[in-house]
């Protein structure tokens, strides 16, 4: 996810290896499926929360230790994971 300036609240999903900077932080999901992730991470409210703990006024970033507090909602469904087959948890 994009975390600096007007692309802040960006997301895509990477099928390969990637190295990440500051201004692009990554969620590694090792039970989440990755489509309820993405989606997840790009909602309306998602951003306003991000936008929240974002600084600066005219270029707004959020840094590390702000991107690690905050919450992604998990579906009830997706806790319970017998509930999921092996091939939704890629």
């Amino acid at each position: 996810m994009v975390c600096i300036g007007g692309s802040i609240g960006k997301a895509a999903i990477a099928h390969q290896t990637m190295g990440f900077n500051q201004q692009i932080n990554a969620i590694r999901s090792l039970q989440i499926p990755l489509t309820y992730l993405y989606t997840t991470l790009s909602t309306h409210s998602f951003l306003q929360e991000l936008l929240e703990k974002a600084t600066g006024s005219a270029t707004p970033i959020i840094n590390r230790g702000k991107w690690e507090e905050l919450l992604v909602p998990i579906a009830p469904i997706l806790m319970n994971n017998t509930a999921l087959s092996p091939k939704s948890m890629n």
